[in-house]
């Protein structure tokens, strides 16, 4: 129920106004979930009409209200509630008391419409104060330098597989460095760019440098896979959002066809800025020298680079004068 005298100063200033129907939906429709109680300015019993008191007193307010409750309309008829209305009528202020009352309350609203606009003024201009503080500049810089250096991170920065992802992204949200939290465990803004990776499971292709029995070296091509190992990242500058270098380590198995069989073979892999280098050995064997390029990272460019170059000949008709 929303209740409200016409001369109430506290329900005046800033009236709560009715939703409108559509706000509504079956079965909880307006006319079952919502009252709109309106009372007129003669309606004064005392001068305080905001009191609990005098709205409950009131056979326009308590009526409903009891209905409400008793989920039943008619629990109180509708003679009965003319009758209650017109004694309640009758103890009400008369003539001179009356209308002396309604006019203070009157300008009591036209003085509170008024302090409600200073006031509303006064915000106007704190806002604009906020808005042209060089606190809030620094923090716009900070968000839109945030957000570039999210959008490198996902561009530029090694690629990662799902699950590296995954397992990463439980690491990263434990981390209060990376991801604030307060008191009760909740987070505190937006998580920043990390410039650490987990490396896992992590598949790669590459050329391996081998010595087959009785034969001279030979690259032949390899698959590597780093089992365990971190990848690290940093800015150009402090408010940079371009990554400057990358590095890591990791330890890896490689599987390549020595003598007509597949052989595996383990050991540490370092890489920086996109190169990849790891000395590996197999068991019973000797030390191999893997070399490779980021597979992922060179298969998504190649892959963008021919969707761009595509559209580009779509859009110059040139396809279309070809099939002719």
């Amino acid at each position: 129920m929303n209740l409200r005298h016409a001369l109430d100063p506290v329900c005046s200033v800033r009236p709560l106004h009715p939703p409108p129907p559509r706000w509504f939906s079956e079965p909880s429709t307006a006319g079952r979930v919502y009252t709109d109680v309106l009372l007129p300015a003669a309606d004064i019993q005392q001068p305080n009409v905001h009191a609990m008191s005098h709205y409950l007193s009131h056979p326009l307010v308590h009526v409903p209200l009891l209905g409400r409750l008793a989920n039943v309309d008619s629990v109180i008829s509708e003679r009965q509630a003319g009758r209650a209305l017109e004694e309640w009528r009758a103890a009400r202020m008369q003539g001179d008391e009356s209308m002396s009352w309604q006019d203070r309350l009157r300008q009591l609203i036209e003085l509170l419409a008024r302090i409600d606009v200073i006031r509303s003024i006064n915000l106007l201009v704190q806002e604009q104060k906020h808005a042209q503080s060089p606190t809030l500049q620094t923090q716009l810089r900070d968000a839109q330098t945030e957000l570039a250096r999210w959008q490198a991170y996902r561009r530029d920065s090694r690629h990662q597989s799902i699950w590296e992802l995954w397992a990463y992204s439980q690491l990263m949200t434990r981390d209060p460095s990376i991801c604030a939290r307060d008191g009760s465990n909740g987070l505190i803004g937006f998580c920043k760019v990390p410039t650490s990776q987990l490396v896992l499971l992590h598949p790669d292709a590459s050329l391996i440098a081998t010595r087959p029995s009785g034969q001279p070296t030979q690259l032949q091509p390899a698959l590597i896979i780093d089992v365990i190992g971190a990848h690290a990242l940093s800015w150009q500058y402090e408010r940079s959002a371009r990554i400057e270098r990358q590095w890591g380590y990791a330890l890896s198995a490689t599987c390549a066809q020595v003598d007509g069989r597949p052989q595996w073979s383990y050991g540490p892999r370092l890489h920086m800025d996109g190169y990849n280098l790891a000395l590996t050995r197999s068991e019973g064997g000797g030390w191999n020298l893997v070399v490779s390029l980021n597979l992922a990272e060179r298969y998504m460019e190649r892959k963008k680079s021919y969707t761009r170059d595509l559209m580009r000949v779509k859009g110059s008709g040139l396809l279309r004068a070809l099939d002719r």
